[in-house]
């Protein structure tokens, strides 16, 4: 499996950034490290010529071609510059203008949170197990886990 996503992946980095001028195939053993290439058997050869396999004997591959070891002289581009670009278009709205808030650190209790920033303008019940409930000012929420800080967060404006 490992030796076919290799090759799915090479091919087709080789196809995308070096294309050859010509619709020569592409030799699969010239991609693959030497450790790991294996004889093919050619699909283009008829059976009944192929020579008998006998067991036990060693399978050599025939050595590449010499065309197919020069590469071509002049590379076409990949991509072709008046081919339009497909898919979804992502429109990101503009970043906020940065706004420093003082937030609450991990693991202060509910009475240190409430002295040191104020009651908050809401606090919501716990759920769940453990209980997690939060309180929200006007800039930022707190989250808690019984009563200490998990995490803090800025509201969106």
């Amino acid at each position: 499996m490992r030796l076919l996503i290799q090759l799915i992946f090479l091919s087709l980095c080789v196809a995308v950034l070096a294309p050859s001028s010509s619709a020569e195939p592409l030799d699969m053993d010239q991609l693959l490290p030497k450790d790991e290439q294996t004889p093919a058997a050619d699909s283009d050869q008829d059976p009944e010529s192929a020579p008998p396999e006998v067991e036990g004997a060693a399978v050599t591959p025939s050595p590449p071609t010499p065309e197919a070891q020069t590469p071509s002289a002049a590379p076409e581009p990949a991509v072709p510059a008046t081919t339009p670009h497909r898919g979804d278009v992502l429109t990101l709205p503009a970043p906020s203008p940065s706004v420093s808030v003082t937030l609450p650190g991990r693991g202060m209790k509910k009475p240190e949170v409430e002295a040191k920033f104020g009651t908050p303008i809401e606090k919501v019940d716990p759920v769940g197990k453990p209980p997690i409930s939060r309180w929200v000012y006007k800039d930022f929420t707190v989250f808690f886990e019984n009563d200490v800080v998990l995490h803090a967060v800025v509201n969106e404006p």
